[in-house]
């Protein structure tokens, strides 16, 4: 039965909003203010998950950029002793939020949607800086003589950067990506 079976993993969506506003994003369409989990929302969740004996994992995604909750790299120290992953943009991270994601996370799964001009037409910003990112993280991760966490690309497959993957993908190996996860567009428009 259902109710019987243990709870293994949570998704943890910290807020909707995002630094960015990319032409697939779901929040193009919403004609709704974007919020984000209030500190006494945070503190029982975390309460929660650290209740939960058959926890393995809690995945920060969502809609919104986790990273941008202003409380980020506080409640990721309050999370249970279970592998933690997060699907981030890196657009911005801080000194603060590397150290984080180098110290705390078994995955960081990244939005790489296209080599550099698909890329920006896609996110608005340089691929470059995405990069000086990620490397930024393997340079900490190394420095606290870690091997995690694994760095993952996500790739939502559209008609912009469809000819971009297998120019993409050993790109992606030289700057330390260990896996591509390619998934289908959810058309928010007729376009």
């Amino acid at each position: 039965m259902l109710e019987n079976r243990p709870i293994r993993k949570v998704y943890l969506e910290l807020t909707q909003k995002c630094n960015l506003n990319c032409i697939s994003c779901f929040r193009r369409n919403w004609g709704t203010d974007l919020h984000q989990m209030a500190k006494e929302t945070v503190d029982r969740a975390v309460d929660s998950l650290n209740s939960i004996e058959s926890l393995n994992e809690v995945v920060f995604g969502g809609i919104g950029e986790p990273t941008l909750h202003p409380d980020f790299n506080a409640i990721v120290k309050r999370m249970p002793s279970v592998q933690l992953s997060i699907t981030t943009n890196a657009f911005f991270w801080s000194d603060e939020t590397i150290e984080t994601l180098a110290s705390s996370f078994e995955r960081v799964i990244v939005s790489v949607d296209g080599m550099h001009d698909t890329f920006f037409t896609i996110r608005c910003f340089d691929l470059d800086r995405l990069f000086a990112n990620v490397a930024k993280l393997i340079q900490t991760r190394t420095e606290l003589g870690r091997t995690r966490p694994f760095l993952v690309a996500q790739l939502v497959l559209s008609k912009y950067n469809l000819d971009d993957v297998s120019t993409l993908i050993p790109l992606l190996n030289k700057k330390g990506f260990m896996k591509l996860i390619l998934s289908n567009l959810l058309p928010q428009t007729p376009e």
